[in-house]
Protein backbone atom coordinates (compact mmCIF):
# COMPACT_ATOMS: atom_id res chain seq x y z
CA UNK A 1 0.00 0.00 0.00
CA UNK A 2 1.48 3.30 -1.12
CA UNK A 3 0.57 6.81 -0.04
CA UNK A 4 1.04 9.76 -2.38
CA UNK A 5 1.10 13.16 -0.71
CA UNK A 6 0.46 16.03 -3.10
CA UNK A 7 -0.28 19.73 -2.66
CA UNK A 8 -2.51 21.59 -5.13
CA UNK A 9 -3.74 25.15 -5.60
CA UNK A 10 -0.55 26.56 -4.12
CA UNK A 11 2.45 28.69 -4.87
CA UNK A 12 5.91 28.40 -3.35
CA UNK A 13 4.79 29.14 0.20
CA UNK A 14 1.00 28.86 0.18
CA UNK A 15 -1.26 25.80 0.07
CA UNK A 16 -4.91 25.62 1.04
CA UNK A 17 -5.76 22.32 -0.67
CA UNK A 18 -3.79 19.18 0.05
CA UNK A 19 -4.50 15.76 -1.44
CA UNK A 20 -2.99 12.36 -0.71
CA UNK A 21 -3.60 9.09 -2.54
CA UNK A 22 -4.23 6.39 0.06
CA UNK A 23 -4.64 2.83 -1.13
CA UNK A 24 -6.36 3.95 -4.35
CA UNK A 25 -8.55 6.66 -2.77
CA UNK A 26 -7.98 10.39 -2.43
CA UNK A 27 -7.73 11.94 1.02
CA UNK A 28 -8.45 15.67 0.91
CA UNK A 29 -7.75 18.56 3.27
CA UNK A 30 -9.16 21.95 2.38
CA UNK A 31 -8.32 24.86 4.64
CA UNK A 32 -9.43 28.44 4.81
CA UNK A 33 -5.87 29.26 5.81
CA UNK A 34 -2.47 27.97 4.69
CA UNK A 35 -1.85 24.28 5.35
CA UNK A 36 1.59 22.73 5.73
CA UNK A 37 1.95 19.41 3.83
CA UNK A 38 3.91 17.43 6.41
CA UNK A 39 4.35 13.66 6.21
CA UNK A 40 3.97 13.48 10.01
CA UNK A 41 0.37 14.62 9.52
CA UNK A 42 -0.57 11.77 7.17
CA UNK A 43 1.25 9.16 9.20
CA UNK A 44 -0.29 10.21 12.53
CA UNK A 45 -3.79 10.01 11.09
CA UNK A 46 -3.39 6.57 9.50
CA UNK A 47 -1.05 4.56 11.73
CA UNK A 48 -3.67 2.98 13.98
CA UNK A 49 -5.96 2.13 11.05
CA UNK A 50 -3.15 0.40 9.17
CA UNK A 51 -2.26 -1.58 12.30
CA UNK A 52 -5.88 -2.71 12.54
CA UNK A 53 -6.02 -3.53 8.83
CA UNK A 54 -2.75 -5.48 8.96
CA UNK A 55 -0.99 -3.43 6.28
CA UNK A 56 2.21 -1.39 6.45
CA UNK A 57 2.25 2.32 5.85
CA UNK A 58 4.74 3.51 3.25
CA UNK A 59 5.40 6.87 1.65
CA UNK A 60 5.42 7.20 -2.12
CA UNK A 61 9.04 8.31 -2.37
CA UNK A 62 12.24 8.49 -0.38
CA UNK A 63 11.73 11.13 2.26
CA UNK A 64 12.45 11.77 5.91
CA UNK A 65 10.25 12.50 8.88
CA UNK A 66 11.11 14.28 12.09
CA UNK A 67 13.27 12.11 14.35
CA UNK A 68 11.34 12.95 17.53
CA UNK A 69 8.05 12.25 15.81
CA UNK A 70 9.28 8.85 14.62
CA UNK A 71 10.50 7.88 18.09
CA UNK A 72 7.16 8.97 19.55
CA UNK A 73 5.22 7.14 16.83
CA UNK A 74 6.99 3.89 17.68
CA UNK A 75 5.83 4.31 21.28
CA UNK A 76 2.30 5.13 20.09
CA UNK A 77 2.26 1.96 18.00
CA UNK A 78 3.45 -0.12 20.95
CA UNK A 79 0.73 1.30 23.21
CA UNK A 80 -1.93 0.82 20.54
CA UNK A 81 -0.88 -2.77 19.94
CA UNK A 82 -1.05 -3.45 23.68
CA UNK A 83 -4.35 -1.64 24.35
CA UNK A 84 -6.34 -2.81 21.34
CA UNK A 85 -4.51 -5.98 20.23
CA UNK A 86 -3.38 -4.46 16.92
CA UNK A 87 -0.64 -5.59 14.54
CA UNK A 88 2.63 -3.82 15.29
CA UNK A 89 5.11 -3.21 12.47
CA UNK A 90 8.33 -1.26 12.02
CA UNK A 91 8.14 2.12 10.32
CA UNK A 92 10.56 1.84 7.38
CA UNK A 93 11.00 5.60 7.05
CA UNK A 94 14.18 7.65 7.36
CA UNK A 95 14.21 10.25 10.09
CA UNK A 96 16.05 13.51 10.65
CA UNK A 97 15.64 16.93 12.23
CA UNK A 98 12.41 18.72 11.35
CA UNK A 99 12.64 22.20 9.89
CA UNK A 100 10.81 24.39 12.39
CA UNK A 101 8.76 27.16 10.71
CA UNK A 102 10.21 30.58 11.41
CA UNK A 103 7.66 33.01 9.98
CA UNK A 104 7.25 35.08 13.12
CA UNK A 105 5.98 33.96 16.52
CA UNK A 106 3.77 30.89 16.40
CA UNK A 107 0.75 30.47 18.64
CA UNK A 108 -1.18 27.94 20.71
CA UNK A 109 -4.15 26.20 19.14
CA UNK A 110 -7.11 24.42 20.75
CA UNK A 111 -9.25 21.90 18.89
CA UNK A 112 -12.72 23.32 19.36
CA UNK A 113 -16.18 21.93 18.60
CA UNK A 114 -18.27 24.01 20.98
CA UNK A 115 -18.77 20.98 23.24
CA UNK A 116 -18.20 20.66 26.97
CA UNK A 117 -14.59 19.45 26.85
CA UNK A 118 -13.27 22.09 24.44
CA UNK A 119 -15.36 24.88 26.01
CA UNK A 120 -13.87 24.05 29.41
CA UNK A 121 -10.33 24.04 27.97
CA UNK A 122 -11.04 27.45 26.46
CA UNK A 123 -12.18 28.80 29.84
CA UNK A 124 -9.11 27.64 31.74
CA UNK A 125 -6.57 28.54 29.03
CA UNK A 126 -7.53 32.16 28.37
CA UNK A 127 -4.42 34.21 27.80
CA UNK A 128 -2.60 31.14 26.50
CA UNK A 129 -4.70 29.97 23.54
CA UNK A 130 -4.36 32.13 20.42
CA UNK A 131 -6.24 30.02 17.85
CA UNK A 132 -9.31 27.79 17.76
CA UNK A 133 -9.14 24.81 15.38
CA UNK A 134 -12.27 23.25 13.93
CA UNK A 135 -12.33 20.25 11.62
CA UNK A 136 -15.31 19.79 9.31
CA UNK A 137 -16.20 16.24 8.36
CA UNK A 138 -15.55 14.57 11.72
CA UNK A 139 -18.68 15.00 13.86
CA UNK A 140 -20.89 16.50 11.13
CA UNK A 141 -20.95 14.81 7.69
CA UNK A 142 -19.57 16.95 4.86
CA UNK A 143 -22.91 16.87 3.03
CA UNK A 144 -24.84 18.25 6.02
CA UNK A 145 -24.47 21.84 4.89
CA UNK A 146 -27.19 23.31 7.12
CA UNK A 147 -25.73 22.04 10.38
CA UNK A 148 -22.23 22.99 9.29
CA UNK A 149 -23.33 26.55 8.48
CA UNK A 150 -24.95 26.79 11.93
CA UNK A 151 -21.74 25.49 13.49
CA UNK A 152 -19.65 28.01 11.56
CA UNK A 153 -21.82 30.85 12.88
CA UNK A 154 -21.43 29.54 16.43
CA UNK A 155 -17.65 29.22 16.09
CA UNK A 156 -17.32 32.68 14.57
CA UNK A 157 -19.24 34.20 17.51
CA UNK A 158 -16.99 32.52 20.05
CA UNK A 159 -13.77 33.38 18.21
CA UNK A 160 -14.82 37.02 17.95
CA UNK A 161 -15.92 37.17 21.60
CA UNK A 162 -12.59 35.68 22.73
CA UNK A 163 -10.47 37.67 20.22
CA UNK A 164 -9.01 34.46 18.79
CA UNK A 165 -8.21 33.42 15.24
CA UNK A 166 -10.35 30.58 13.90
CA UNK A 167 -8.56 27.92 11.82
CA UNK A 168 -10.83 25.59 9.86
CA UNK A 169 -10.17 22.61 7.64
CA UNK A 170 -12.47 20.21 5.77
CA UNK A 171 -11.51 16.57 5.30
CA UNK A 172 -13.07 13.38 3.96
CA UNK A 173 -10.94 11.09 6.13
CA UNK A 174 -13.98 9.48 7.77
CA UNK A 175 -15.12 8.32 4.33
CA UNK A 176 -11.82 6.55 3.57
CA UNK A 177 -11.94 2.77 3.31
CA UNK A 178 -8.55 2.18 4.94
CA UNK A 179 -9.17 4.65 7.75
CA UNK A 180 -12.43 2.91 8.64
CA UNK A 181 -10.63 -0.38 9.22
CA UNK A 182 -10.44 0.76 12.86
CA UNK A 183 -13.26 2.34 14.92
CA UNK A 184 -13.35 6.10 15.45
CA UNK A 185 -13.17 5.52 19.20
CA UNK A 186 -9.50 4.53 18.89
CA UNK A 187 -8.41 6.61 15.87
CA UNK A 188 -9.67 10.12 16.63
CA UNK A 189 -6.69 11.19 18.75
CA UNK A 190 -4.29 10.39 15.91
CA UNK A 191 -6.47 12.31 13.47
CA UNK A 192 -6.38 15.41 15.67
CA UNK A 193 -2.65 15.03 16.24
CA UNK A 194 -2.09 14.72 12.50
CA UNK A 195 -4.26 17.69 11.59
CA UNK A 196 -2.34 19.75 14.17
CA UNK A 197 0.78 19.28 11.99
CA UNK A 198 -1.04 20.84 9.03
CA UNK A 199 -1.09 24.10 11.03
CA UNK A 200 2.53 23.96 12.22
CA UNK A 201 3.32 27.09 10.18
CA UNK A 202 1.06 29.05 12.56
CA UNK A 203 1.20 27.00 15.76
CA UNK A 204 3.93 25.62 18.01
CA UNK A 205 1.57 23.95 20.52
CA UNK A 206 -1.87 22.38 20.04
CA UNK A 207 -4.22 21.38 22.87
CA UNK A 208 -6.59 18.42 22.67
CA UNK A 209 -9.28 18.76 25.34
CA UNK A 210 -9.43 15.83 27.77
CA UNK A 211 -12.30 13.33 27.70
CA UNK A 212 -13.80 12.11 30.96
CA UNK A 213 -14.21 8.56 29.58
CA UNK A 214 -12.48 5.48 30.99
CA UNK A 215 -9.55 4.43 28.83
CA UNK A 216 -7.93 3.21 26.83
CA UNK A 217 -9.47 5.66 24.40
CA UNK A 218 -8.29 7.17 21.10
CA UNK A 219 -7.52 10.45 22.84
CA UNK A 220 -5.56 9.69 25.99
CA UNK A 221 -2.98 11.45 28.20
CA UNK A 222 -0.42 8.76 27.37
CA UNK A 223 -1.14 8.74 23.64
CA UNK A 224 -1.87 12.29 22.44
CA UNK A 225 1.59 13.73 23.29
CA UNK A 226 3.15 10.99 21.16
CA UNK A 227 1.95 12.73 18.00
CA UNK A 228 4.39 15.57 18.78
CA UNK A 229 7.50 16.43 16.78
CA UNK A 230 10.43 18.83 17.07
CA UNK A 231 8.28 21.43 15.30
CA UNK A 232 4.99 20.91 17.13
CA UNK A 233 3.95 20.02 20.66
CA UNK A 234 0.64 18.15 21.04
CA UNK A 235 -0.84 18.36 24.55
CA UNK A 236 -3.67 16.40 26.22
CA UNK A 237 -5.23 19.25 28.14
CA UNK A 238 -6.59 19.18 31.73
CA UNK A 239 -6.51 15.43 32.42
CA UNK A 240 -8.52 14.10 35.34
CA UNK A 241 -11.22 16.79 35.42
CA UNK A 242 -14.72 15.32 35.73
CA UNK A 243 -17.27 16.31 33.13
CA UNK A 244 -19.67 17.68 35.74
CA UNK A 245 -16.91 19.92 37.10
CA UNK A 246 -16.29 21.15 33.55
CA UNK A 247 -19.97 21.99 33.14
CA UNK A 248 -19.95 23.86 36.46
CA UNK A 249 -17.11 26.03 35.17
CA UNK A 250 -18.82 26.63 31.83
CA UNK A 251 -22.02 27.57 33.69
CA UNK A 252 -20.19 30.69 34.88
CA UNK A 253 -20.02 31.83 31.23
CA UNK A 254 -23.68 32.32 30.14
CA UNK A 255 -22.75 33.05 26.54
CA UNK A 256 -20.88 29.74 26.26
CA UNK A 257 -23.84 27.87 27.77
CA UNK A 258 -26.10 29.43 25.14
CA UNK A 259 -23.74 28.30 22.36
CA UNK A 260 -22.92 24.76 23.58
CA UNK A 261 -22.98 22.09 20.85
CA UNK A 262 -22.73 18.53 22.14
CA UNK A 263 -24.96 16.44 19.87
CA UNK A 264 -23.29 14.02 17.45
CA UNK A 265 -26.25 11.86 16.41
CA UNK A 266 -27.57 14.59 14.06
CA UNK A 267 -31.20 13.53 14.53
CA UNK A 268 -32.64 17.01 13.97
CA UNK A 269 -31.85 20.20 12.09
CA UNK A 270 -30.99 21.87 15.41
CA UNK A 271 -27.37 21.55 16.47
CA UNK A 272 -28.57 19.83 19.66
CA UNK A 273 -31.49 17.45 19.23
CA UNK A 274 -32.21 17.61 22.97
CA UNK A 275 -33.30 13.97 23.28
CA UNK A 276 -30.25 11.77 22.61
CA UNK A 277 -28.30 10.41 25.58
CA UNK A 278 -25.53 12.98 25.31
CA UNK A 279 -27.93 15.90 24.98
CA UNK A 280 -29.98 14.72 27.96
CA UNK A 281 -26.88 14.04 30.04
CA UNK A 282 -25.57 17.55 29.33
CA UNK A 283 -28.92 19.15 30.23
CA UNK A 284 -28.90 17.22 33.52
CA UNK A 285 -25.35 18.39 34.21
CA UNK A 286 -26.38 21.97 33.54
CA UNK A 287 -29.33 21.52 35.91
CA UNK A 288 -26.90 20.26 38.56
CA UNK A 289 -24.84 23.40 37.92
CA UNK A 290 -27.91 25.60 38.45
CA UNK A 291 -28.74 26.27 34.79
CA UNK A 292 -32.39 25.61 33.95
CA UNK A 293 -33.75 25.49 30.37
CA UNK A 294 -30.49 26.43 28.56
CA UNK A 295 -31.06 28.20 25.24
CA UNK A 296 -28.72 25.79 23.46
CA UNK A 297 -31.28 22.95 23.75
CA UNK A 298 -34.90 22.68 22.56
CA UNK A 299 -37.49 23.34 25.25
CA UNK A 300 -38.94 20.28 26.93
CA UNK A 301 -39.50 18.39 30.18
CA UNK A 302 -36.12 17.12 31.37
CA UNK A 303 -37.55 14.38 33.59
CA UNK A 304 -39.56 13.06 30.63
CA UNK A 305 -36.43 13.14 28.45
CA UNK A 306 -34.52 11.06 30.99
CA UNK A 307 -37.42 8.60 31.16
CA UNK A 308 -37.45 8.36 27.35
CA UNK A 309 -33.83 7.16 27.25
CA UNK A 310 -33.54 3.40 26.81
CA UNK A 311 -30.17 3.18 28.56
CA UNK A 312 -26.70 4.67 28.82
CA UNK A 313 -23.44 2.95 27.92
CA UNK A 314 -21.43 1.48 30.83
CA UNK A 315 -18.56 3.95 30.46
CA UNK A 316 -20.97 6.83 31.22
CA UNK A 317 -22.14 5.27 34.49
CA UNK A 318 -19.82 7.39 36.65
CA UNK A 319 -20.99 10.59 34.95
CA UNK A 320 -24.65 9.73 35.55
CA UNK A 321 -23.85 8.83 39.18
CA UNK A 322 -22.22 12.26 39.63
CA UNK A 323 -25.32 13.93 38.22
CA UNK A 324 -27.73 11.95 40.40
CA UNK A 325 -25.80 12.95 43.53
CA UNK A 326 -25.72 16.62 42.51
CA UNK A 327 -29.16 17.54 41.17
CA UNK A 328 -31.53 19.16 43.66
CA UNK A 329 -34.77 17.88 42.13
CA UNK A 330 -36.05 14.67 43.70
CA UNK A 331 -38.09 14.01 40.57
CA UNK A 332 -34.98 14.22 38.38
CA UNK A 333 -32.98 12.08 40.82
CA UNK A 334 -35.64 9.40 40.64
CA UNK A 335 -35.73 9.53 36.84
CA UNK A 336 -31.95 9.03 36.74
CA UNK A 337 -32.26 6.13 39.17
CA UNK A 338 -34.81 4.50 36.84
CA UNK A 339 -32.46 5.09 33.89
CA UNK A 340 -29.61 3.45 35.79
CA UNK A 341 -31.78 0.42 36.47
CA UNK A 342 -32.71 0.15 32.78
CA UNK A 343 -29.06 0.44 31.80
CA UNK A 344 -28.06 -2.25 34.29
CA UNK A 345 -30.76 -4.57 32.95
CA UNK A 346 -29.75 -3.82 29.36
CA UNK A 347 -26.23 -4.98 30.13
CA UNK A 348 -27.47 -8.56 30.12
CA UNK A 349 -29.41 -8.21 26.89
CA UNK A 350 -28.33 -9.10 23.38
CA UNK A 351 -27.33 -6.42 20.89
CA UNK A 352 -30.63 -6.90 19.03
CA UNK A 353 -32.63 -6.42 22.23
CA UNK A 354 -30.70 -3.25 23.09
CA UNK A 355 -31.25 -1.87 19.58
CA UNK A 356 -34.98 -2.63 19.89
CA UNK A 357 -35.19 -0.79 23.23
CA UNK A 358 -33.31 2.22 21.87
CA UNK A 359 -35.45 2.41 18.70
CA UNK A 360 -38.64 2.10 20.74
CA UNK A 361 -37.54 4.94 23.01
CA UNK A 362 -36.68 7.19 20.05
CA UNK A 363 -40.03 6.54 18.35
CA UNK A 364 -41.92 7.15 21.59
CA UNK A 365 -40.08 10.43 22.08
CA UNK A 366 -40.84 11.58 18.53
CA UNK A 367 -44.50 10.61 18.89
CA UNK A 368 -44.74 12.61 22.10
CA UNK A 369 -43.11 15.58 20.42
CA UNK A 370 -45.52 15.42 17.47
CA UNK A 371 -48.53 15.28 19.83
CA UNK A 372 -47.58 18.66 21.26
CA UNK A 373 -47.47 20.37 17.87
Amino acid sequence: MTIYAKAGFHNDVDARLLTAEVDGEYLVFEGQQVLTPRHEALLSMLLISTMKAGVELQLDRQTTVDGLWKANAEKAMQKSAQWWQLNHYELMIESGMSEIPSEGKRGVGLFFTGGVDSAYSLCVNRGKVTHLINVQGLDIPLNDHQRQEQTNELLAQIAERESLELLQVRTNIRDMRLFNAAPWSITHGGVLGGIAHLFSRSLETVLIASSNVPGPYGSHPELDPLWSSSALNVVYDTPGVKRLDKVRRIAKEPYLVDLLKVCWENRATDLNCGICEKCVRTQCELAAAGVEAPASFPKGNLVARVDDLAEFKPHFKEQWNDIQRSVSSDELQNAIARLSQRSLAAGGQSRVQRLYRKTKAILASRADKMSTL
